[in-house]
């Protein structure tokens, strides 16, 4: 059931909104429009012709219509920025001051440090490092029947209408999980997925099993120093979402294996609770 979900809501995002591959630059103005940038390569490829009378009609429309989309640009955006968030605020004054973007490679520095460059080695002893983390955990025990409980499994059932409100309230600037579903589908199609989404959260409490692909995890290093880094691991929207529809709080504690997570209404995830 949830590989046939994801696989009919990725086909579906590709056959309505499929990726496409754009040329984009640092420095563009966040006034650009790709109108604007066909306009400046055909007034330079009349410059490199040597169409000296082309390229100052060219010239004159790529300065008129400079002024239009900057002008247009402020009255959309600065102006509402008074009654905007602060988030929002810094977002747009990044913009309009070129202020430079955080890295997308913030290891370059580190494996400058360390390796001399050399990227392989920093993943090699990156990977022995994730690996030590758990070694000192036993590992579960195979799967056996559930301890008995008293309360229905009723108690845990929930209806479509909890999920869809649940979806609707996705945090939608969060990272999408390995899935590659990204947050804003989850949200803005809330009505329509809450159907089989529900279906799938109700089929895995009765049967007892957490889907495989849900137990999947995106693992990056971050660098919180000179000589170190940390195992950050991104999971999937949909399960979170499962985990804080159902009040597994109602177990008791002996219950549950110690080498096992949990999640509390009350608190954050427990870990190996005694």
């Amino acid at each position: 059931m949830v590989t046939c979900f994801y696989n009919t809501v990725t086909s579906l995002l590709d056959h309505h909104l499929p990726l496409l591959t754009v040329r984009r630059h640092t420095t563009d103005k966040p006034w650009v429009t790709d109108q604007f940038r066909r306009l400046v390569r055909r007034r330079q490829n009349a410059f490199r012709s040597g169409d000296n009378a082309r390229y100052r009609r060219l010239r004159n429309q790529v300065q008129r219509l400079t002024r239009q989309l900057h002008q247009k640009y402020f009255v959309k955006k600065v102006n509402v920025l008074r009654n905007s968030n602060p988030r929002n605020w810094w977002r747009v004054v990044k913009q309009v001051t070129g202020l430079q973007s955080k890295s997308t490679e913030p290891l370059v520095g580190l494996v400058q440090r360390l390796h001399d460059g050399d990227m392989h080695i920093l993943t090699d002893q990156i990977n022995k490092f994730f690996q030590q983390v758990a070694t000192d955990l036993c590992p579960l025990s195979e799967p056996t029947t559930l301890p008995p409980s008293n309360l229905p499994l009723s108690e845990f059932i929930i209806d479509q209408f909890a999920a869809e409100r649940k979806l609707s309230r996705i945090s939608i600037h969060k990272a999408p999980g390995p899935d590659g579903l990204p947050n804003w589908i989850l949200q803005d199609f809330c009505c329509q997925l809450s159907g089989p989404v529900y279906a799938i959260f109700n089929a895995s409490i009765r049967e007892g099993i957490v889907p495989a692909r849900w137990k999947e995890a995106s693992v990056m290093p971050a660098a919180h120093c000179s000589t170190a880094c940390c195992p950050i691991d991104k999971t999937m929207t949909l399960p979170a979402v499962c985990e804080t529809l159902n009040h597994f709080i109602h177990f008791e504690h002996e219950q549950i294996d110690s080498a096992n997570h949990f999640y509390r209404t009350v608190s954050i995830t427990i870990h190996n609770p005694q």
